[in-house]
């Protein structure tokens, strides 16, 4: 396993301790380690199994007892592992977080180095006068302390990366001191020190460590590798030369305040812009006042799907800010996540510089004008690269495919010839020098400056016999450009081998074709494949030889046993003679009828998901879309049988998706394309099928799939283990329940390979507040290290939380509780011990007892005396009666008439049985005296189960059973006795129990749902009814509760296979996914084969969604003769009536003010109702009526203004409040809303003397609870009547919880939201319209979005239809409002029409299936007109199908 280089010392075999890698060919170690090596004996460093160097010690410093060793001649490190970089002093302040790393001689595995967590405590002084680094680590317990850890380096996490503070020399062999050694204390030599004593070691930092970021960071070793490769060759550094300019316009683009916050380099294939990037990153890594965030977009190290490179971005960003992130989230969250993050300032006193390189590299998805702002945050700069190409031929094209017109931009051009002799010199320092002007000369030749034909010719030059001379003398025959190298290079070859191996060089040629053509790394496997396919075959032996010739050119790929083309300008050279000579189609149908056979033969039963090559699992989807043809095959892999491949294939969770993805945009393109020659779409049918198969797999992984469920899995051989852990890692919330409970179900199916991955996930859950949540991952992790065999880690791992941590000392005794019971005597007394110890230094700060209730349940007494501890009984009376410990009361746990009930119980399993039941009889029978009403609240508090407490009777002795049974069925009602009776069950005799399990079952409704709605009480009693033997009572339970209860939550894992099967259809009932996904994990324990159906109906019958009233809605509707029918259209509602007339108020009358006229709705006469009609007519054209309509209004208002006057004032409104308060509940909100937009601002100057500011201007008017939701009914009314600038002053008013009525401030938001519209405020209308809540938001906002829909232009309905379904989840809401739109379809141009369609289909086709296809239903008509009718028809078959 790569990563950093530290491994383990061994003299003739022997393990001694551990050295790490410090430089390319030195390590550090302690002297003790190889001190007293026998003659002639060999030292050798282990870094993994099938990975050992011979070293020699070079010198050695006996007073810090250090050793420097060498690597002997030739080894070298191989690709992907790092050394440690050396940190300073101040990387690891006093209590600062350090990890000792090394390999302990005790291990049973030999996979890698191991981890010792622990604190910097102090410098002092040992020995004769050494000054160490004092380490405190408490996870040395029980007397385990694990040898080997000497020559470790002690790790500083830094924002660059791990680096090296210290090297652990001697481990505190006793605890003389326990109050500071409690555990063992770990002395290092200091790293100053070191580097004092051996100058060649300086505190710095490799730069491909500083850039990859921290341990956590997603893609770390792939950009740790991207960035070596840039600075480092087989032979060391590589030469680096002519791009001094370029480094200095990004200098001075760093450093000036006013430059643009984003600058591009862009330019063509090989120009050299990765490297430019990460030399310049490497410069700039060590700067205290800089973060820089690296990310490279590259199909080499396949980091460049979508959710890899942005959740790299997310992890890197948020890690600059000091705050966590989703883990799960989806490619699209994380989209808005970075966009989000690069809007925020950097830190104070810091810049972040953000480096994204080959953004023309990303697979399946557009970086686009949505991810990066226009405007980062200050001091956030933003560094980008691209490649030209045809779509985008120069840097402005990239700059407005990302939206980003001001952004600086450098175009990289070839390098100068001055730069030639800069790199010869680089590459052969000990060519005379005299040499170097011709062969510069020759190079620039060549090469024009192109940086690829460069380096192969450097590579040349550095492998020639002759040296530089005898280079020289042969270039002068080589034809310029790549395409000469290569004609040379193939000459070369074929003359070397000429008479002996010509066949190896025709086998090199056909495998670099077939490179060039592929989609990405190539096993040897698959290249055996392809070339027989080409009528060319070869054998195993024949291809490595064809490699070896290779070698130049083709390098390692990221997953083992790969290769892969060098650099993409060679691959796009090759392909171009390909193209030119007419055999690229040859070798690209090579790959997809491969693909092809592979789909024939896996949905004719003749090859297992799990048996598709790996290349095509990962790579088919980009060979089917490659050209500019719809392959008939694309859409299988849109099927359930490729989800299975998908599965079997790789551990990424949404490879599905983004496989299914790619076809959908290859569709998507070739129908732009079609558009753009004036020729009707052909391809919607099949993005509606895409679309339809990705929402049903995000709602399969949502409603069915679990932690439990993923280890079942797991268990039987359906999944990876780095599947689960993917899911875990994507489909959980770090911090919350899930992901810790997650990792408590995965950590037993865990290989030993997988556990840092687990860890990583294990670290996130860490966040979590819950101790008992906290406990069942940490002690799932630790148990997992044990039977793994790494006993001193899965001790160490009790005290994972940090020192303060509230859960610390709940979690390490629960932890060792659970190792306790699985070890042999010898190493559980010890564990025991630091158990006890825990137990005595409770600071009572956090209640501990449940945790050591886990204790006493799992550990006997007697096992306990035999492990040491005297007494048990008695220890924890003594440590848990705080009663006792005042000097209060004899008996325990009681003090007059309390229970320290917590602590009782805790104790009681090891307490005589006797003395347990008096205190038991005396809580219940008779604490209560005379008095029992009294002290009912407290005496139900210490008999029921709560948080962290399984009640009183969880440890009831049988004998008091059947009394205190009688008890409850006197004292007790609801689900307090059904919980208690529950409890008792397994402690009666079977009459007595069979009669109580009938009294449960014949409980009122009421009182079982309340019993099955409590968890607290379900978590002691379930299990009680199954040691009962009632698993049929816990059923019918359920079928009497249903499923939205946490009854089956607690009760599946006790369930037969054939009850858990029959509970199904009440599961699915629900409207919460817990109890199907529980009961789908019980189901999925019973075997493989009902572990596989589960997986089969997690992901569902693709027919099941689309029959019933959706089926015969699509059958009716898509045929070509119905495709253009629109939906029913409805009616417009007057939605703001129900503001005032649809509830009325505490007493059932409406209150009206007393002293202003009576205005009843309906009433058919009277004024208002007469300024209604007259109202609608304002709507009518100029001079039709409207303007003797508007005289008449005014008229009628002048008078009306008469009667206000005399009215006076009206409560509780002030004297200057506009005259119409108080009259808004009668016809005033017709009136206003039916008054043409135009007339309004003249009535508005009729209504209001100075308006609204100046009249109702809020809270402050109104006096007593109640009278602000008058205040907003009025509000309402008025809001057609209202300016921008008073809509948002009301808005601003509004905006108070003090308005009681839930409903009305709904209300107030929607009418601000058709305020806002009318005045053409869009953006503030759908603002304000996605906060409408109240009870039931949705159906308001179906009728506001009608409203506002016919407010819009044609150009504004594809904006209002995204809005639809982003505030309308489902197809069920969406569907009354495409009603509305059914009418203005025909409104819409061609262009819009699509502009609808397609951002449906890329933006908002999700939810599920259903969904999916029940939109159909609107965009049917959309598709009928782009591409006919008979798309629609073919559309319903492939649904069918």
């Amino acid at each position: 396993m790569a990563g950093l280089a530290i491994g383990e010392v061994r003299i003739g075999g022997r393990a001694r301790g551990t050295a790490f890698v410090v430089t390319e060919d030195l390590l550090l170690t302690c002297w003790h380690c190889v001190r007293d090596r026998p003659a002639g004996a060999k030292i050798t460093v282990t870094f993994a199994p099938d990975l050992t160097a011979t070293v020699v010690l070079l010198q050695d410093d006996e007073v810090n007892d250090m050793a420097l060793l060498g690597f002997r001649p030739p080894f070298r490190l191989p690709a992907g592992w790092s050394p440690v970089a050396l940190g300073r002093d101040d990387d690891a302040p006093r209590e600062a977080a350090v990890d000792v790393t090394g390999w302990p001689l005790d291990r049973i595995t030999t996979v890698a180095a191991r981890t010792l967590p622990c604190r910097v405590e102090q410098q002092i002084v040992i020995g004769a006068g050494t000054t160490v680094l004092q380490l405190y680590a408490d996870q040395l317990i029980g007397g385990v302390r694990p040898r080997g850890f000497s020559g470790s380096p002690a790790l500083a996490r830094t924002p660059a990366g791990p680096v090296a503070v210290g090297v652990a020399r001697w481990m505190q062999e006793d605890d003389d001191d326990p109050e500071t050694a409690v555990g063992g204390v770990v002395y290092a030599t200091r790293i100053s020190d070191i580097t004092a004593r051996w100058r060649a070691l300086r505190p710095v930092s490799a730069p491909a460590l500083d850039l990859a970021g921290d341990l956590q960071a997603p893609s770390r070793l792939a950009v740790e590798d991207f960035v070596t490769a840039q600075l480092r060759g087989p032979g060391g550094d590589l030469p680096f030369a002519g791009r001094d300019d370029d480094l200095a316009a990004l200098d001075r683009w760093l450093d000036e305040p006013d430059a643009p916050p984003q600058h591009l380099v862009s330019g063509p294939a090989g120009i050299g812009k990765s490297t430019l990037l990460v030399r310049w990153a490497a410069r700039i890594a060590a700067r205290r006042d800089l973060h820089v965030v690296l990310v490279p977009i590259s199909v080499r190290y396949e980091t460049n799907e979508a959710r890899e490179a942005l959740l790299a971005l997310v992890h890197r960003l948020s890690r600059v800010h000091q705050e966590s992130y989703d883990r799960t989230m989806s490619a699209a969250d994380a989209r808005q996540s970075v966009r989000a993050l690069l809007s925020r300032p950097a830190p104070a006193g810091t810049r972040i510089v953000v480096i994204v390189d080959a953004l023309d590299e990303a697979a399946g998805w557009t970086p686009g004008p949505r991810l990066f702002p226009q405007q980062p945050g200050a001091g956030v700069r933003l560094l980008l690269s691209a490649r030209h190409t045809g779509e985008h031929p120069d840097a402005a094209a990239w700059t407005g495919e990302l939206g980003l017109p001001g952004a600086r931009t450098t175009t990289l051009s070839r390098l100068g010839a001055p730069a030639m002799a800069g790199l010869l010199r680089q590459a052969l320092p000990d060519a005379p020098a005299a040499a170097l002007d011709a062969a510069a000369d020759r190079l620039w030749s060549l090469t024009d400056g192109e940086p690829v034909t460069v380096a192969l010719h450097l590579q040349a030059a550095a492998a020639e016999p002759g040296g530089l001379p005898a280079w020289t003398a042969n270039a002068a025959q080589t034809p310029p450009g790549l395409a000469g190298f290569f004609a040379v290079w193939w000459r070369e070859q074929r003359k070397l081998w000429s008479g002996h191996g010509e066949g190896r060089v025709d086998d090199a040629e056909r495998l670099l074709r077939i490179l060039v053509i592929a989609e990405g790394p190539v096993t040897r496997a698959d290249l055996l494949t392809l070339a027989g396919r080409l009528r060319q075959p070869l054998d195993g032996v024949r291809v490595d030889a064809a490699l070896t010739v290779l070698s130049r050119f083709v390098l390692p790929g990221r997953t083992g046993g790969t290769v892969v083309v060098a650099h993409q300008v060679i691959t796009d050279m090759l392909r171009d003679r390909l193209e030119a000579d007419g055999s690229a189609t040859e070798y690209r149908q090579t790959f997809v009828s491969w693909g092809v056979d592979v789909l024939d033969r896996l949905h004719a039963g003749d090859l297992s998901p799990g048996e598709v090559p790996s290349y095509l699992a990962r790579h088919l989807a980009g060979h089917l879309t490659s050209q500019d043809t719809f392959h008939p095959y694309a859409p299988r892999l849109a099927g359930p049988l490729w989800r299975r491949v998908k599965d079997a294939a790789g551990d990424d969770i949404d490879a599905f998706r983004a496989d299914v993805q790619t076809v959908a945009s290859h569709a998507r393109r070739l129908d732009q394309q079609r558009r753009a020659r004036g020729e009707k779409p052909r391809l919607l049918p099949e993005r509606v099928i895409c679309a339809a198969e990705i929402a049903a797999e995000q709602r399969a992984l949502g409603t069915g799939m679990s932690a439990a469920l993923a280890t079942e899995l797991v268990r039987h051989g359906l999944w990876r283990p780095g599947r689960a852990l993917g899911y875990l890692a994507t489909s959980t919330h770090p911090g919350l329940s899930d992901r810790a409970y997650g990792v408590a179900a995965l950590a037993p199916v865990i290989p030993v390979e997988d556990l840092p991955t687990l860890e990583q996930l294990l670290d996130d859950a860490q966040r979590n507040t819950y101790s008992e949540e906290l406990a069942a991952a940490i002690s799932a992790w630790a148990v997992r290290l044990y039977e793994l065999g790494h006993v001193a880690e899965a001790l160490q791992a009790a005290f994972r939380l940090p020192e303060g941590h509230h859960s610390r000392r709940y979690v390490a005794i629960w932890t060792l509780t659970e190792l306790i019971a699985r070890m042999p005597d010898d190493l559980a007394a010890g564990a025991l011990a630091t158990v006890a110890r825990q137990i005595t230094e409770s600071d009572q700060q956090h209640d501990d007892t449940y945790a050591i209730a886990h204790l006493t349940a799992r550990l006997h007494p007697q096992r306990a005396e035999r492990l040491g501890l005297a007494e048990p009984a008695a220890f924890l009376v003594g440590e848990l009666d705080e009663y006792r410990k005042r000097g209060h009361g004899e008996t325990p746990f009681v003090h007059l008439n309390y229970l320290q009930h917590h602590a009782f119980v805790a104790a009681a399993p090891w307490m005589p049985e006797e003395q347990v039941s008096a205190i038991i009889r005396w809580a219940i029978f008779d604490r209560l005296g005379r008095d029992p009403e009294a002290g009912r609240y407290e005496q139900e508090q210490v008999l029921l189960p709560d948080i962290n407490y399984d009640g009183l009777l969880s440890v009831l002795p049988a004998a008091d059973a059947d009394e205190v049974a009688s008890w409850v069925r006197a004292e007790l009602t609801g689900a307090k006795r059904v919980c208690c009776l529950a409890q008792l069950l397994p402690l009666l005799d079977p009459p007595a129990r069979q009669d109580t399990a009938a009294e449960i079952a014949e409980a009122a409704p009421q009182d079982l749902k309340a019993f099955a709605d409590s968890l607290n009480m379900l978590i002691p009693a379930v299990p009680a009814m199954v040691r009962a033997g009632c698993t049929d009572l816990v059923v019918d339970l359920i079928e009497r509760t249903g499923a939205e209860t946490w009854l089956i939550a607690t009760a599946a894992e006790h369930l037969t296979l054939e009850q858990a099967r029959d509970l199904m259809p009440i599961a699915a009932s629900a409207t919460v996914h817990r109890s199907r996904k529980e009961l789908l994990a019980r189901r999925a324990a019973d075997g493989p084969r009902e572990a596989a159906a589960v997986l089969e109906e997690v992901h569902g019958d693709r027919t099941s969604e689309v029959s019933g009233e959706l089926g015969w809605l699509l059958t009716t509707h898509l045929p070509a003769e119905h495709a253009e029918e629109p939906p029913e259209q409805r009616d417009l509602a007057a939605w703001w009536t129900a503001a005032y007339w649809g509830t009325p108020p505490p007493g059932g009358q409406r209150w009206y003010p007393p002293t202003g006229p009576r205005l009843e709705p309906g009433s058919g006469s009277g004024p208002w109702f007469t300024l209604c009609r007259l109202a609608a007519v304002t709507r009518r054209p100029r001079g039709d009526h409207r303007d003797a309509a508007l005289a008449e209004i005014r008229s009628r208002i002048g008078e009306l203004r008469e009667v206000a006057s005399r009215r006076g004032s009206v409560y509780p409104f002030p004297p200057d409040s506009p005259w119409l308060a108080g009259s808004v509940d009668g016809w005033a909100p017709f009136f206003v809303r039916l008054l043409a937009p135009d007339a309004r601002p003249i009535v508005r100057e009729l209504l209001f003397d100075g308006g609204y500011g100046e009249g109702v201007e809020g809270p402050e008017h109104n006096h007593g609870r109640g009278e602000l939701d008058d205040w907003a009914r009025e509000a309402l009314a008025l809001t057609p009547l209202f300016s921008a600038e008073q809509l948002a002053q009301l808005e601003q008013r509004a905006d108070t919880p003090q308005i009681d009525s839930g409903t009305l401030r709904a209300y107030v938001m929607a009418g601000l939201a058709v305020g806002y519209a009318h005045h053409g405020d869009r953006e503030s209308a759908y603002r304000v319209l996605y906060l409408v809540g109240g009870p039931n938001p949705a159906e308001l906002k179906q009728e506001v979005l009608a409203e506002l829909l016919y407010l819009l232009d044609p150009s504004e309905i594809v904006e209002w239809t995204a809005q639809v379904h982003r505030n309308l989840g489902t197809a069920t809401l969406r569907g009354p409002v495409w009603g509305h739109l059914s009418s203005r379809l025909d409104e819409l141009t061609d262009d819009q029409m699509w502009a609808l369609i397609d951002r449906w289909l890329t933006e908002h086709a999700r939810g599920s299936r259903f969904d999916v296809l029940a939109d159909v239903l609107l965009y049917r008509s959309a598709i009928a007109r782009l591409a006919g009718r008979a798309e629609c028809a073919r559309l319903l078959t492939l649904i069918n199908t």
